[in-house]
């Protein structure tokens, strides 16, 4: 998780577009664990964005709007 810096959230897209193509250059080694993994990046004290990978042979289109329907939910939950 890396903080605010200057410039906001604008200022920041930079960073967020370099983590998430860092992500994707990384290969996942399907016989060790952790195959999910998130990073929070926080933009502001209220505003973050989540970043989750997943090995594409690991899940397929529904199981991942499922996982994305899950996080949703409890993050709504975590509002209410």
């Amino acid at each position: 998780m890396f903080g605010p810096g200057a410039g906001g959230a604008a200022g920041q897209q930079p960073e967020i577009d370099r983590l998430f193509a860092r992500r994707l250059e990384r290969t996942s080694d399907l016989a060790r664990a952790p195959l999910l993994q998130a990073t929070l990046i926080r933009l502001a004290a209220a505003r973050h964005v989540l970043l989750i990978s997943l090995p594409a042979i690991c899940a397929d289109s529904r199981t991942l709007n499922l996982v994305i329907s899950e996080v949703a939910a409890a993050y709504e939950s975590a509002l209410s």
